[in-house]
């Protein structure tokens, strides 16, 4: 909880969720939004096909790198299907119902070519769904 004069900063590639608690009606709530650009998990043109990137790719750009996948997914199938699609990935099985076959053939491609090592495919995949999407579902009372 957030106090007079506190701060709060989400670094980039964070999942957050805010809430704003009931006040008196004097009170007042201010929330001001500063955009960056995005840093990126690559160097190169995105543009140009001229990409390269650390390897192994890890720490903050492993994460960079984890949020974009998240992104073509949901830009391919939408965000509710993110989750199930990484995860029938993982786990060998069909694209969920109503998924488009591109969006799980573009996993694949958008991945392998950036980790074609099938352990190393496999943790990546277990790394995006382990955890990240628990707290987003409503829990049952």
């Amino acid at each position: 909880i957030l106090g007079p004069g506190d701060l709060l900063h989400l670094p980039s590639g964070w999942w957050h969720h805010i809430e704003m608690l009931p006040s008196d009606p004097n009170g007042e709530v201010v929330s001001i939004n500063f955009w960056y650009p995005a840093p990126k998990w690559f160097y190169g043109n995105l543009e140009e096909m001229s990409l390269d990137w650390d390897r192994p790719l890890s720490g903050f750009k492993r994460v960079l790198f984890q949020r974009c996948v998240e992104d073509l997914m949901a830009q391919l199938a939408g965000a509710q299907n993110v989750e199930a699609i990484v995860r029938s990935e993982l786990e060998g099985a069909e694209a969920p119902k109503g998924v488009p076959a591109e969006a799980t053939q573009a996993l694949r491609d958008f991945v392998r070519g950036v980790f074609p090592d099938d352990k190393n495919y496999r943790q990546l995949l277990h790394e995006i769904i382990s955890g990240r999407f628990l707290k987003l579902k409503p829990q049952l009372a």
